[in-house]
């Protein structure tokens, strides 16, 4: 596949499949979207050097971004703590 079939297939025919209306950035529309430093249709993995991303209207930056994942991690590793804690 090529990239651009790549990420069609991940985006505009995956909601298609699921039957919402999605994937697709329009006037008129309600995007969720990723903002990318670089082209993914040069390298694909260019699709992990994220810039921002706007979600339900609201944009968060690369600063947020990470600290929204590091506090998802510290909750995980709590998580497994308390999960192996209780079979010791």
């Amino acid at each position: 596949m090529t990239n651009a079939q790549v990420l069609r297939s991940a985006t505009d025919s995956a909601a298609e499949w699921m039957e919402i209306k999605a994937g697709k950035v329009k006037a008129g529309y309600h995007a969720d979207l990723v903002i990318l430093n670089k082209n993914p249709l040069e390298n694909i993995s260019h699709t992990r050097s994220i810039y921002g991303v706007i979600s339900q209207g609201k944009y968060y930056n690369q600063t947020t971004l990470n600290s929204m994942l590091q506090k998802v991690k510290e909750a995980n590793n709590m998580s497994r703590r308390v999960s192996i804690d209780r079979y010791l």
